[in-house]
């Protein structure tokens, strides 16, 4: 069920009518007002089969009307949040929910996942600024363990995590306070802005992989405007030993050129040594690529570096299933995907591979994983 709050003097009276019928709902999708949330927020304790919820307050975010709707929704399973910065302390956890996605102030959302959604699998959050003291947070309870305008607080993931995506301004800020499980396998990064910083650096990410202890199987970077720090990006991609699937995004950044040429050489298991990127770092990185999706400015453009890369990667070993791959080779690489262009230059000097197997398609940018 659709539900907008488009103010008109029947309005509240058909938001009444629809919270009478509570107990049916199973999907609401809701465009509303906080004074219409109120009147939905009646409907709190009466919602025993509701699965899946889109919620997007207009104007102002909600802070007056916290969501108090899903307080007992013992069948929820997914929970999508535009404008919601306080959810009312659950008394019964959530413990069908698989799958939440908030795009405002998540750091006051957090703490109460960690309590209340034990089972959640599926997270996308939106990378804005920590709370200043006195920000309303998401629970009384979850103030208490994990305050959320703590200036130095960590905010443990629930353990049960396999995805999550950050996307935001404040990216490299944001993930510095987050816990993840080992559960995670799927990890996106989507820098929106220049977040005040004068390049961005993927230490803070790496960092965060490392503490986790997981072993990813899927790995998204986007920036936009921002130069990026090429060290920290090639350390990065040491750390992605179990990374199947690579989406790598940077057509945007103000060292693009740079990047056309240093992230093939980054890929590559046969390296040009004086072209030495991190002397700190040995070995292939990403050794289990299969998947690789690269959004180039112009994937048109022959790029001698990428088609070496690409034809390198080919030779790698064909089944992994049981295998540890040994230092110095890699995967073979069965899947390019570059954005749309015209003329498709690159498919010229990859015939013998693509003969072999290799799929190359030019259909970027694109709504799949790993960037949902």
């Amino acid at each position: 069920m659709k539900v907008y709050g488009e103010l008109s003097p029947q309005t509240p009276g058909v938001f009444k009518l629809i919270v009478d019928h509570s107990i049916r709902w199973k999907t609401l999708d809701i465009i509303s007002t906080e004074q219409y949330t109120e009147i939905l927020n009646t409907a709190r304790g009466r919602t025993p089969i509701l699965e899946s919820v889109y919620i997007h307050s207009t104007g102002m975010q909600l802070q007056k009307a916290p969501l108090k709707i899903l307080e007992d929704a013992p069948n929820l399973r997914s929970l999508h949040c535009v404008g919601i910065r306080s959810i009312v302390v659950n008394t019964n956890p959530w413990m069908n929910l698989v799958s939440f996605t908030s795009e405002t102030s998540s750091d006051t959302i957090l703490p109460f996942l960690f309590s209340y959604a034990p089972n959640l699998q599926h997270l996308r959050i939106q990378a804005t600024s920590f709370s200043e003291p006195g920000t309303p947070s998401s629970s009384t309870n979850a103030r208490n363990s994990q305050d959320a305008s703590s200036s130095d607080k960590t905010f443990i993931l629930p353990p049960r995590l396999v995805s999550l995506v950050i996307k935001g301004w404040h990216t490299s800020q944001y993930i510095r306070r987050l816990e993840a499980p080992s559960s995670l396998q799927r990890l996106s990064i989507i820098q929106q802005g220049k977040e005040g910083l004068i390049q961005y650096s993927f230490t803070p990410v790496a960092n965060f992989i490392e503490r986790a202890k997981c072993n990813l199987l899927s790995f998204g970077i986007s920036t936009e405007v921002l130069p990026i720090d090429v060290e920290s990006l090639h350390y990065l991609f040491s750390k992605l030993d179990s990374v199947t699937r690579l989406y790598v995004d940077l057509k945007t950044t103000s060292n693009y050129k740079a990047m056309m040429h240093q992230i093939p050489q980054m890929l590559d298991p046969i390296p040009d040594s004086s072209l030495s990127i991190n002397p700190n770092v040995n070995g292939v990185a990403l050794p289990s690529l299969q998947v690789l999706y690269y959004s180039l400015i112009d994937s048109g453009v022959k790029s001698q570096h990428i088609i070496d890369m690409i034809k390198h990667r080919c030779k790698g070993q064909d089944d992994l299933n049981g295998v540890e791959i040994t230092p110095g080779q890699c995967a073979k690489l069965k899947v390019v995907r570059f954005n749309k262009t015209n003329p498709k230059v690159l498919l010229e000097y990859l015939q013998e591979e693509i003969a072999k197997g290799l799929e190359v398609t030019y259909d970027l940018p694109y709504k799949g994983e790993p960037f949902e």
